[in-house]
């Protein structure tokens, strides 16, 4: 797993190395993202650029992306509405972070 950058840095593309071949983590994407983890079934976590300037944690699998939402912090803080997914097991759980605290996401 890694990240692609245009040539003005501020564009990024999470993808997927196999073989020699380069795979977009999310082709239908519309914000900058960072993958950070994958688990043994391909399923992606890391954050995206939401609402053009805090980052939410996402989940991408089998094509399908999902945000995982925030925790709002204390208004108008850096860390106020800001998530991030880590780590991700087989089941889909993913251990990540929401402003400063951590935060287990379960795949229901």
């Amino acid at each position: 797993i890694g990240v692609s950058m245009n040539l003005d840095f501020d564009h990024a593309h999470p993808f997927a190395w196999d073989d020699g071949t380069l795979t977009p983590v999310n082709p239908a994407l519309r914000a900058s993202q960072w993958a950070q983890a994958v688990n043994e079934g391909g399923a992606v976590t890391g954050y995206e650029a939401y609402n053009g300037h805090d980052n939410h944690g996402f989940v991408v699998d089998n094509g399908t992306s999902w945000d995982l939402g925030a925790i709002d912090g204390t208004p108008g803080s850096l860390q106020a509405g800001v998530s991030q997914g880590n780590a991700i097991n087989r089941h889909g759980d993913v251990a990540g972070n929401s402003g400063f605290n951590p935060v287990l996401w379960v795949r229901k």
